[in-house]
């Protein structure tokens, strides 16, 4: 006969083994991606050495590298991480020391110290980020944010729908309303995102300009929520971002490649000051880097419209279009020894 003692700590085993099984199942049901990066290679073969392209999303749902391979002529190696900034990225470009041009993607939100990835713990070694957070003069809320995402990200190995649950709910109503409704359509107003999976056919054709007053203001507090409604541009990320750009001149070429955000994100998360703390961001990294080129994406006026974002922070299918053809215009020149 069991003890009581034994009794509890049977119960205990059982119920965790129970939760890690359903988190497990539940994680595979929602698509909950726990690869921390995705590799990818666009073009042929040739004797020129490949381009490192390191980018978030918005570089893999707004820019064709294929197209952009075959422009330039030479193999592009790209790694997906969701989220990314330059603290994950920088992890990425060691794995490409063979690349004498680098093409850095990023965006106000992506540089934004306030969003962070899911996969910041996974790529950057916590002693890397502890110093970051020191030189930076983070504040002691923001450090404690932060390191907070390392427990987390062992946690959410037996646990991976851990720190999920407004993914969790909007997988939910979208399932639910594909089964109520004759015409699902893809789960309604389709606040899920995209897989980052390579397979370009699927890429989104939905416009912002299509969305109801509820729905911009469900994407909005969502937003505001997973920053807390803070924001600022001199943190870890803007010293990993010098430090991407001080490797990419030594092996070759630096490119940064800031991408748009669309015109709603603008209007709802932004003030002229953030927007001025932005330029001077990248006015300070450009001149401690100053044999970087920039291309400005985000100053293409075509793009500034509603019609070519899926999201507030990604372009469409059609904005994809745009930015490709106005980025390899710029490339390709860039790419040509001086």
């Amino acid at each position: 006969m069991l003890t009581p003692r034994r009794q509890f700590w049977k119960v205990l085993v059982c119920t965790v083994c129970l939760t890690v099984l359903l988190s497990h199942l539940m994680g595979r049901w929602m698509g909950i991606r726990t690869a921390p990066t995705l590799s990818f290679s666009y073009g042929n073969a040739t004797n020129l050495p490949p381009i490192f392209a390191a980018s978030s999303s918005l570089g893999y749902y707004g820019l064709d590298w294929d197209a952009i391979s075959a422009d330039c002529g030479r193999v592009v190696r790209r790694f997906d991480v969701p989220g990314a900034s330059p603290c994950e990225l920088e992890a990425c470009q060691k794995r490409v020391p063979e690349a004498t041009a680098c093409v850095v993607v990023v965006s106000l939100f992506d540089l934004d110290e306030t969003y962070f990835s899911n996969f910041r713990a996974a790529l950057v070694p916590l002693s890397q980020t502890i110093s970051d957070l020191i030189a930076s003069h983070s504040p002691m809320a923001f450090f404690k944010r932060t390191l907070a995402q390392y427990p987390e990200h062992w946690i959410k190995i037996l646990f991976p729908t851990a720190g999920s649950s407004t993914g969790l709910m909007v997988t939910i109503r979208t399932k639910i309303h594909d089964l109520t409704h004759r015409h699902g359509g893809g789960g309604g107003d389709g606040e899920t995102k995209a897989v980052m999976n390579g397979d370009t056919s699927q890429l989104p054709t939905e416009r912002t300009s299509d969305w109801d007053k509820g729905r911009l203001l469900r994407n909005v507090a969502g937003m505001k929520a997973s920053s807390q409604n803070e924001h600022f541009f001199d943190g870890p990320k803007h010293l990993a971002f010098l430090r991407m750009l001080s490797q990419a001149s030594k092996q070759g070429k630096a490119i940064v490649v800031v991408m748009p955000v669309s015109p709603d994100y603008r209007r709802e998360m932004l003030t002229p000051e953030l927007i001025a703390d932005f330029e001077k961001s990248i006015n300070e990294i450009q001149k401690q880097q100053p044999s970087a080129v920039w291309i400005r994406m985000d100053k293409v006026e075509k793009l500034d419209s509603s019609e070519y974002f899926w999201d507030l922070v990604h372009l469409n299918v059609f904005g994809r279009k745009i930015a490709t053809e106005a980025l390899t215009a710029q490339l390709k020149p860039a790419l040509k020894p001086e």
